[in-house]
């Protein structure tokens, strides 16, 4: 027999075995990767505590996190507080901890972040400013809205669209801690049925101190009763030229604000004419200090006249109605001259004028500033429209015209009623082609100018005009005698011509400084082969012959055949500064 095989020692592993061993592995690799991470998160704790931030109290840090807030709201882009909540375990347990950090509800972020901010806000008072394409329906960020307000300290909403039983609702629900509402519709105006209740809110907004309805129609006498400190109320293009709504609801509503109530805009919601009040009354707007108007002459008329305001006030009337004739401003012209030269006030240093001219049309602005603010040494000494919504001036009014209306006649007719004549600053900007302006007539009235600022290049006709001369009787108080350079004399023994009876003077001849801004000086002007420029030299070369040559002449934005034309303004000008370069 054949011995037998002997078996081998050798036990080979099988797949179950190698899998075992490899799973093993790969425990234990995990768990060293757990434990050095844990030290790396140790290590990063002790290195983070060892920062200068770190060693900030909590409460420094939440108050940094609330300016940070401000700085970048909740959007979808950067995220606010979320993100800050994110940076670290000390930095989110200070963010979860701070309530009023999470008071303003982002409802662009979605539903679920809304829900999450609003369970960290707690029982806080909220901030909400959202745009809704429709507010109402199925979304429901806009549903839990009425439920909200009795937390709602500030609320803006913009929506395109609404179901009627849902903004019922939402303007009737209690707001006992609401101080700011806006609310505008940005497709139609609303009707007045919206608010069934006694008042907006339903008289329970105690709190309430600024109320901007824009294109939402709200009866006047449905306003609640509240201290307010900011009306504003835009029923454009709800009622272009007026209102509904009767004179006495408006002036009950002012009369419960006459001691708070500091800024007044009412732009078309006026009360026509027809609605005037019964009895004639007034309220008395001890504190107010800004009023907007927009409206017809008459209506505006009718509403200052019911309204007594501190002298200084500044005052912003917008005449909705296209003027045809002069004579059609004349309703709100009293009211004006007895704010110009009221005798508690300082008299008006600066006057602004801008002309925007269509074909359809035109813009005619007057402003008006007691105290004139410079911006900057070099640039605009006073702008009386530094921006559309808040402007410079103390009084200003604008009015539309007609095509058939004239430009220098509407003038001519305001400053004859308008005259100011302790103005020392002139600002004239137009826009579009206006040829037909006699500004010898409008400068005549205001001798004391030394000061004029133009923009637009249709301003060449008045810096023509700058070198008119007049006659005037010779008298011992004479601003300026007129003196030519003619003959064998020198520069500095000019002879005056004068007759014993009168003698010629210049058009302003107080003016000393003349800025001009976006006027192309190489154009020709219109009808002559002359450009501006030499034009401009010429006014201020005889102006230096009568004894009233400029002390300075800044040019901004001013366009040039070649730089050298510049140089053109030395020998007739002290000192030339050309877009911020002083030259001279």
């Amino acid at each position: 027999m054949p011995p037998k095989k002997k078996r081998s020692s050798i036990e080979w592993p099988t797949q179950k075995t190698a899998d075992d061993q490899f799973s093993a592995g790969r425990a234990a690799a995990d768990e060293e990767i757990d434990t050095l991470s844990k030290r790396l998160l140790i290590l990063k704790s002790k290195r983070n505590a060892l920062m200068p931030i770190a060693l900030l109290p909590p409460e420094i840090l939440s108050q940094i996190f609330h300016v940070l807030s401000l700085v970048h709201p909740s959007k979808t882009s950067t995220l606010g507080v979320i993100r800050m909540s994110h940076v670290c375990k000390t930095w989110r347990s200070v963010a979860l901890g701070d309530m009023l950090l999470w008071r303003r509800v982002p409802f662009n972020l979605g539903w679920s972040c809304t829900r999450e901010v609003l369970a960290r806000s707690g029982r806080t008072q909220l901030i909400l400013a959202h745009y809704f394409d429709v507010l109402g329906g199925k979304d429901k960020r806009s549903n839990i809205l009425p439920g909200l307000m009795p937390r709602m300290e500030r609320l803006s909403l913009s929506f395109l669209a609404y179901e009627r039983s849902y903004i019922k609702e939402l303007l009737n629900s209690p707001a006992p801690v609401l101080e700011n509402v806006r609310l505008e519709f940005a497709s139609s105006p609303h009707d007045s049925s919206l608010v069934d209740g006694p008042a907006l809110f339903g008289q329970s907004a105690p709190r309430l101190r600024e109320i901007t309805l824009v294109c939402v129609s709200i009866p006047w006498d449905r306003f609640p009763r509240s201290p307010l400190v900011n009306l504003n109320v835009d029923f454009a293009p709800a009622y272009p030229v007026g209102s509904p709504f009767t004179m006495d609801s408006l002036l009950d509503l002012l009369s419960h604000c006459a001691g708070t109530l500091e800024r007044l805009t009412l732009r078309c919601c006026l009360p026509t004419s027809q609605l005037r009040p019964i009895q004639h009354r007034t309220v008395s707007l001890i504190q107010l200090k800004r009023i907007t108007l927009m409206g017809r002459t008459t209506d505006m008329a009718i509403t200052l006249q019911s309204l007594e305001l501190p002298s200084d006030t500044m005052m912003q009337l917008q005449c909705a109605d296209r003027i045809r004739e002069e004579s059609d401003l004349f309703p709100i012209l009293p009211l004006l001259m007895g704010r110009l030269s009221h005798a508690d006030s300082p008299p008006i240093r600066s006057v602004g004028i801008e002309i925007v001219s269509t074909g359809s049309g035109g813009r005619l602005e007057l402003a008006f500033a007691r105290h004139p603010q410079y911006f900057h040494k070099d640039q605009l000494i006073w702008d009386p429209w530094p921006s559309r919504s808040s402007s410079g001036a103390d009084i200003s009014i604008s009015c539309y015209l007609s095509p058939r209306a004239s430009y220098s006649l509407v003038l001519l007719y305001l400053f004859s009623a308008l005259l100011t004549p302790e103005a020392h600053h002139l600002y004239v900007r137009i826009t579009g082609t206006v040829h037909t302006i006699d500004w010898k007539l409008l400068l005549r009235r205001y001798s004391k100018i030394n000061t004029i600022v133009v923009k637009g290049q249709d301003s060449y006709t008045l810096l023509q005009t700058l070198s008119t001369t007049e006659l005037t009787p010779l008298t011992s108080s004479s601003p300026h005698s007129v003196h030519t350079g003619h003959g064998d004399q020198s520069e500095g023994a000019q002879t005056p011509i004068s007759t014993p009876s009168v003698m010629r003077y210049l058009i302003c001849p107080h003016l000393t400084r003349v800025f001009i801004r976006t006027i192309a000086f190489n154009r020709p002007l219109p009808g002559k082969r002359a450009v501006l420029l030499n034009n401009f030299v010429s006014v201020l070369r005889t102006r230096r012959l009568y004894n009233s040559q400029l002390e300075e002449l800044c040019i901004h934005r001013c366009a040039f055949n070649k730089e050298d034309d510049v140089k053109k303004f030395d020998k007739v000008v002290q000192k030339l500064v050309w877009d911020g370069r002083v030259l001279q």
